[in-house]
């Protein structure tokens, strides 16, 4: 105990433990490529994200508006609500649509005709799951709304929850507290629940109580990833896990993070587009950190430049062994990747909200 501050001394001074500003390589089944720059154009949509798998139909958001979609065909505008979507989810089996608003109310309804039936208030709802009924979903702070995730991120918020809904008119219980921005949650294999908690780089697995309603955390995690996890998509077919990785993690925000005072005059003095940190889509501005030479040189990236936007789903087998990634690298066309989906035929669906489009591969 006495060595303890001792040793955060040294830490400090070495980079070391808790002050070190590690980043994990991409390398290995994370080995980057180009491989969704080059996939198929499905629809440009501005502020595309939370695709989601409905019976014979697929549908995403676009701000207030949900738009249903299939292979082959086009987008089709099926409802606009009064405020910005923040999270999906569809219960396979008795064809309910649950859609949570940034002002905070989550309505149910039969799909595909459109009934609505507010179910309950909650702010910041960051994803959503049905398990065996039950809506289970994630609060990614107390204190910010789900669009305000970049100062939720730069005030190292940990207020995040997860919450359990049983839709019958009671309250949401609160069955786990304190995560670091939890941004996806998906129904796993043996009734498990796999949870994203982004500012942790982390993928959490608990094993659902129905009978008692908790949440127990699992031994097993996804862990020091290299970018911020967000939505999940569990394919039953294949046993495979889907990663939607919504920005990159680097050192230089991983130093600013370090940097209390830094950050707070960034923080209070600075417009937030112009931070040192992630983001759907950089480069937009002449104005932003390390522009000009500090990326570039004579037109071409350099090799070593920070990217503080990026392109990457992965996969990984019911052992959490990762399998292969798809990336749209730092001069890339398809950032901020939010969601990945896959029908029944095997067409994948994937949403940009960076480049603000849908791409899909077969």
């Amino acid at each position: 105990m006495i060595l303890a501050p001792i040793k955060n001394v040294i830490d400090y001074f070495f980079g070391r433990g808790e002050h070190s500003v590690f980043v994990p390589v991409m390398d290995g089944p994370f080995k980057p490529n180009e491989f969704l720059d080059n996939i198929e154009l499905f629809s440009s949509l501005d502020a595309v994200d939370n695709l989601m798998k409905c019976k014979n139909e697929n549908v995403c958001s676009s701000g207030k508006n949900l738009f249903s979609f299939k292979a082959g065909g086009k987008l089709k505008k099926i409802y606009e609500f009064g405020s910005n979507i923040t999270a999906i989810t569809f219960n396979q089996e008795r064809g309910i649509l649950a859609v949570a608003l940034v002002t905070g109310e989550v309505y149910t309804t039969p799909y595909p005709k459109i009934k609505l039936n507010k179910e309950f208030m909650d702010n910041c709802i960051t994803s959503m799951a049905f398990v065996e009924g039950l809506l289970l979903y994630t609060k990614g702070s107390t204190n910010f709304q789900s669009n305000e995730w970049k100062h939720a991120l730069m005030s190292k918020e940990r207020t995040g929850s997860i919450s359990l809904s049983s839709l019958d008119g009671n309250n949401p219980k609160v069955v786990v507290k304190n995560l670091a921005w939890p941004a996806g949650i998906s129904n796993f294999i043996d009734g498990q629940i796999c949870v994203s908690e982004a500012w942790e780089h982390r993928v959490c697995f608990y094993k659902f109580n129905k009978e008692e309603f908790t949440l127990s955390l699992l031994q097993q995690s996804l862990d020091k990833l290299p970018a911020y996890p967000g939505k999940l998509f569990f394919d039953l077919n294949e046993n495979q896990l889907w990663v939607s990785f919504f920005a990159p993690r680097n050192q230089l925000v991983e130093f600013v993070l370090k940097e209390d005072e830094y950050r707070n005059k960034m923080i209070n003095q600075i417009p937030e587009d112009l931070w040192i940190s992630p983001t759907y889509r950089s480069g937009k501005s002449m104005q932003e950190p390390l522009q000009h030479s500090g990326i570039k040189t004579m037109g071409y990236l350099k090799p070593w430049a920070p990217a503080f936007s990026y392109g990457l789903f992965v996969n990984f087998d019911i052992k959490l062994r990762a399998l292969s990634s798809f990336h749209s690298r730092t001069n890339g066309s398809f950032h901020g990747t939010t969601s990945l989906i896959i029908d029944e035929k095997n067409n994948f669906f994937v949403s940009s909200r960076g480049d603000n489009k849908i791409g899909t591969w077969k």
